[in-house]
Parts: C-alpha cells; sequence; structure tokens
C-alpha cells in the first residue's frame, strides 16, 4: 500500500478507531506512520489521547472479565488471590499489584481466569485482600502469573494434606 492508500483508509475511519490504531502504531508501516499523523493533525487528535483511549478500553475489558466478586452459599463463585508487584503511594493514599482472579468450587480455588493490575485505596498488603475490599479500579489485563496459580495450588496441596493427616489420626482404631 502507498501513503495516499493509507490516507484513503484512515479518512474513512471513526476517531476512536483512529486513536486506537495510533495507540499500536509499533505494527505499522512508515507510510502508515505517517497517513495516519496527517490524519491525526487534519482531525485535531493527539497521540495522548491514543493512550488514554487504550487505557480506558483495558479498564473496560478487565471489569467486563472480572464481573460480580463473591459466593454462592455452596461455595460458586469468583474472588482474587495474592497480590504481586505491589507499590503504595503513600502521598495519594493508594496501592497498585498485581492479582489472580479465581473460580472457586466448594469454597475451594480451582480455576485461575486471569491476572489483573488493581489500584485500590491504601489499606496494606494481602493475600485475602479482595474478601474484605470492594473498592478497587481494574487497570490492566495481565497474562495469567505463574507464580501466584503455583502459590495458590501448593497452599491448596498442603491444606489438603494437612487435613487429610488430621482426618486419618482422628479417624484410627485404637
Amino acid at each position: 500500500m502507498q501513503t495516499a492508500d493509507f490516507r484513503a483508509t484512515y479518512a474513512q475511519m471513526s476517531d476512536e478507531e483512529l486513536l486506537c490504531l495510533a495507540a499500536d502504531r509499533h505494527g505499522l508501516s512508515e507510510d502508515a506512520i505517517r497517513a495516519l499523523d496527517a490524519e491525526l493533525h487534519h482531525r485535531g487528535l493527539h497521540s495522548g489521547q491514543s493512550l488514554k483511549l487504550k487505557r480506558n478500553f483495558e479498564r473496560l475489558r478487565a471489569r467486563d472479565l472480572v464481573g460480580t466478586l463473591g459466593f454462592t452459599f455452596r461455595g460458586l463463585g469468583r474472588h482474587f488471590l495474592g497480590a504481586s508487584n505491589y507499590t503504595a503511594n503513600l502521598t495519594a493514599r493508594y496501592e497498585e499489584f498485581d492479582s489472580t482472579l479465581w473460580r472457586f468450587i466448594g469454597f475451594l480455588p480451582v480455576f485461575p481466569v486471569a491476572t489483573v493490575h488493581i489500584r485500590r485505596p491504601l489499606l496494606g498488603r494481602s493475600t485475602f485482600w479482595s474478601f474484605r475490599s470492594p473498592q478497587r479500579t481494574l487497570l490492566e489485563l495481565l497474562p495469567l502469573d505463574a507464580a501466584q496459580v503455583a502459590t495458590t495450588y501448593a497452599a491448596l496441596l498442603a491444606s489438603a494434606i494437612v487435613l487429610f493427616a488430621i482426618a486419618r489420626s482422628y479417624f484410627q482404631p485404637r
């Protein structure tokens, strides 16, 4: 494609489509970037708007994926477990971290759904933070955090071993 072809294509796109394309411009050819910049300038748009739009789309995507947290009376539901890459901003009184969303069956975390970068009011670091903190802003979907998944499964296995040992000693004939 030539620069003129890109210009014709970009002229037919909506502002939102152009801004989304501008946010991911690293995959475009030089001709496509020149035509995109020209169309953005023609419409009075700038690249800062594209990054803001992309962040908002990411937040909406994360919110839609997470949905409502909580349990039914049978122990089915979804909650976050874990908090890695933790940072706290004491001046602005918020904290950010990555946490993994889990599907629970019988009150046990069984299926990891996604890892999400989260911001919330400053409350302090906790593995079980989502059980006591309804306020949160989902900032970005991330690849599944293998370390959080492995840690959760390891804790689940260790708990099962301890419970099995207790049950075995309790029910042994004397």
